[in-house]
């Protein structure tokens, strides 16, 4: 299963590499940084996990969970993920989490959690804004947000009014993957480790 593991993280950075764009939210955004620390041993036995080293952050887990209702708006100077020059496009999700993650190049600043006004930064972004990740779940049902990274890939005329069907296809996709993966393997790799 480690093999496994490795194998999949080597893909990632080659495609990373190769100018892939590379997007991690929550655990997956802990997993592009330099390395995971547990020192409570929250999530495993072990006190250091290294990462991908995709981004420069450091995550160190606690053992209280953050769950909050979140709103937040893009920062302008960020090279990720709204179109270049273009920042400021207000995202609602939420985020739920354990530990903290420090970051020296957010993208992202939450405006209000539960409703309550702040000002805290989020996420990471590398220098080419090809590989980015923030805590933010829920990012990609944001149309704004969306379409504005989708039109960055290349996509062209994504219409609000073809959001329902883009929904669709998301879903359609999923039962694909779903129906072709091992699920129950994937989830002793996730969990087992």
């Amino acid at each position: 299963m480690i093999g496994c593991i490795i194998r999949v993280f080597e893909a990632v950075k080659r495609f990373a590499q190769d100018g892939g764009e590379v997007v991690g939210i929550c655990g997956g955004y802990q997993m592009l940084g330099q390395a995971i620390h547990d020192p409570q041993h929250v999530e495993s036995r072990k006190d250091l996990a290294e990462g991908l080293g995709l981004l420069p952050v450091v995550t160190t887990f606690g053992a209280q969970k953050a769950t909050y209702r979140i709103r937040a708006r893009t920062l302008p100077s960020s090279p990720a993920p709204s179109p270049p020059g273009e920042g400021g496009l207000e995202i609602e999700g939420y985020e739920i989490h354990m530990g903290e993650t420090k970051s020296q190049t957010p993208w992202v600043e939450i405006t209000h959690r539960n409703g309550t006004p702040v000002k805290i930064l989020d996420g990471s972004v590398s220098s080419t804004g090809r590989v980015w990740g923030c805590y933010l779940h829920g990012l990609f049902h944001n149309d704004s947000f969306r379409h504005a990274w989708l039109g960055r890939l290349g996509w062209q005329g994504v219409s609000v009014s073809q959001s329902s069907r883009f929904e669709e296809s998301l879903e359609r996709l999923a039962d694909v993957v779903e129906g072709t993966l091992n699920m129950d393997l994937l989830e002793r790799i996730v969990w087992e480790n």
